[in-house]
């Protein structure tokens, strides 16, 4: 389930241009911490999580 939301989130990113911001919707907790995690590592910007009705969303901002 992480491996499939990370690879997907990575496609959508690449479909961003520099500055773009992605929003995702997850509902478990250990993908809403690889998303975060993997955002980190790519030098993306977490612009903002919140949770509503058990989901979480996140939007994360292409930094390059």
């Amino acid at each position: 389930q992480c491996a499939q939301a990370l690879e997907q989130a990575s496609q959508a990113m690449r479909q961003l241009d520099r500055g773009q911001v992605l929003d995702l919707v997850c509902n478990a907790s250990d993908v809403r911490d690889d998303l975060i995690a993997w955002a980190k590592e790519l030098s993306h910007e977490l612009v903002s999580t919140r949770v509503l009705d058990g989901d979480t969303w996140l939007q994360i901002r292409r930094s390059r």
